[in-house]
């Protein structure tokens, strides 16, 4: 895998990075990982330890817990900043515009570079070059080859990594450039086509406009939420033979609730099915423009909030749907019964994680990797779907489900239908609730508290959390994402060991070197074949930097030794 040529520099960004992009709390960290055999820059979280989201704030911090962050977890190469439409900042990324022997910018991007007159810095590659500045981006395309290099421009959903490299020779602050920013997006991309009445959102003269968020808050409570959920969030293997099937689903949905190429286009570029052919072109449009094309023309209908029914109009004139129905996931006043809706899940969902797997410090259930787990003491353990569906139906059985009575005038609690269906439906909506990303790492923090240790400092025990570097204990909590644990506890004083589990005969331990994750090492000594003459506890030595030989070595600092059996 390919490294940057020049490592981001702590002080270089401490004395670089304008004031005004450290105000809001939109940074993460950044990593490499390969990706298809190719070297890409991932977004770490500052504040839980796993993969962050440039769609996603929970998963971002402030530029102090990003800094810091940096500094105390050696597989993070540096920070970044993540635009989003609340804030007024946008970006360009100029590729490959630096000649690797010279060290000098191409004629092709040093004009543009002066043009915008704005905080500008070199990237990790030393190959390209960023620039800030406070725009809009006005067209929706955002990547294109240029000259022997390639033109990125963006204003939401992508994060850009700061090195605080600065390009000499331009201002030091983020200025105001709408004027120019429109002029590169001209130069790079051509000028924006006018809506058309096949992309204007006021194409129809009933059509609801919705924010982005609004559009992608009522797809998840459709009756296809777990559909959309699942496509949102990148899992497109689910149910479709191809990627690029899934796109089109997932444009298709987007249609219906506005007919406006643009937004349909921004909201996609937010999910888990971007990649790079999105942007490709194919002839005289990229493939992503062909797809809304596409979507747009095969979808006919509308979004239209549902309005509620005059009297009487509902079958046999006795039970209808009207406006003042009591909503579900509350309790019926009349009958102390858990109110559901068969057509809207998402509350059926909120309602079972709020009864059975909530704790005062979040959640405790989660979709990991596609498979549902529960959080058990001090981990998260697999739960099968028939164990699910088992829970689910006597519980669907106490619930009931508001009907109106038309002679009376009032609601009336109906026994809710559950069934194979309804019990279908909920365990969807549950998944899509508790759904956690597959790129999240064990271990790593659920919550966005300042005071959370590094999680990889940390060996769930027994019945504590100990760790390493303070060797003091922290009560087990289900923000702690971790699938391993010990079944152990620490034992202070212990005395010293007599002999390592890998004794000294040359053989290299099967993880030995092995620092990305302390529950992969721990966990696979801890088995009853290797501790069958070995005591019920391990101790953790500190500061046994050349132990690697003798035994097992958790992260850089220390190593797992464990006692013999006294007598």
């Amino acid at each position: 895998m390919g490294r940057h040529q020049r490592p981001p520099d702590l002080g270089l960004v401490l004395g670089s990075v304008p004031e005004r992009l450290r105000e809001p709390t939109q940074w993460v960290c950044w990593a490499y990982v390969e990706r298809n055999g190719k070297s890409a820059k991932c977004p770490i979280s500052p504040t839980k330890g796993g993969s962050a989201s440039s769609t996603d704030p929970a998963t971002w911090g402030t530029f102090k817990q990003a800094v810091a962050a940096w500094q105390r977890c050696p597989d993070v190469e540096g920070v970044g900043f993540v635009f989003t439409p609340a804030d007024p900042f946008a970006g360009i990324d100029l590729d490959k515009c630096i000649d690797v022997a010279s060290g000098r910018t191409k004629p092709w991007a040093l004009p543009i570079v002066r043009q915008l007159d704005s905080y500008a810095e070199t990237s990790p590659s030393g190959t390209g070059v960023k620039v800030f500045v406070r725009a809009r981006k006005k067209g929706r395309r955002c990547k294109t080859s240029y000259e022997d290099g390639a033109v990125e421009m963006y204003d939401r959903g992508r994060f850009f990594t700061v090195t605080g490299m600065r390009f000499p020779g331009v201002s030091a602050d983020i200025e105001d450039r709408q004027a120019q920013y429109d002029a590169v997006y001209e130069l790079a991309f051509g000028r924006p086509a006018p809506p058309s009445p096949t992309t204007s959102s006021q194409s129809d003269g009933n059509q609801v406009l919705l924010e982005d968020y609004e559009i992608v808050h009522l797809a998840m409570k459709s009756r296809s939420g777990a559909k959309f959920a699942a496509l949102w969030a990148g899992r497109w293997k689910d149910g479709f033979s191809s990627h690029s099937e899934a796109d089109s689903s997932l444009v298709f949905t987007l249609a219906f609730y506005t007919k406006d190429a643009g937004q349909i286009d921004r909201i996609f570029r937010q999910s888990g099915l971007m990649r790079e052919k999105w942007d490709e072109r194919h002839g005289q449009q990229t493939y992503g423009e062909l797809t809304i094309a596409k979507g747009l023309q095969a979808v006919t209908r509308a979004y239209k909030p549902r309005r509620p029914r005059e009297a009487g109009a509902s079958s046999g004139g006795t039970e209808k749907s009207l406006l003042g129905e009591p909503p579900p996931s509350t309790i019926d006043s009349a009958t102390g019964r858990l109110i559901l809706s068969t057509e809207r899940t998402l509350p059926t969902a909120e309602a079972f994680v709020s009864q059975f797997h909530t704790h005062r410090e979040g959640m405790t259930l989660r979709r990991y990797a596609g498979i549902l787990m529960a959080w058990q003491d001090n981990r998260y353990v697999a739960i099968e779907d028939d164990a699910m569906r088992n829970r689910l139906l006597p519980w669907l059985h106490t619930a009931a489900r508001m009907t109106y009575h038309a002679p009376s005038e009032h609601w009336v609690a109906r026994d809710f239908p559950a069934n194979p269906r309804t019990v279908k439906a909920a365990l969807e909506s549950i998944k899509a609730y508790t759904h956690l990303a597959a790129t999240t790492s064990s271990p790593s923090w659920l919550d966005n508290r300042d005071d959370r240790p590094n999680p990889c400092e940390i060996v769930p025990c027994r019945t504590s959390l100990l760790h390493l570097p303070t060797m003091t204990y922290i009560a087990p909590t289900p923000a702690l994402f971790n699938v391993n644990a010990l079944d152990y506890d620490h034992d202070p004083n212990a005395p010293a060991p007599t002999r390592w589990m890998w004794p000294r005969t040359g053989r290299r331990s099967p993880h030995r070197g092995n620092s990305s994750s302390w529950d992969t090492i721990a966990c696979s000594a801890a088995t009853p074949q290797n501790l069958r003459n070995w005591p019920a506890g391990p101790r953790l030595y500190p500061g046994r930097h050349g132990a690697e030989a003798h035994g097992w070595k958790l992260h850089r600092d220390y190593a797992l030794e464990f006692l013999p059996r006294s007598g």
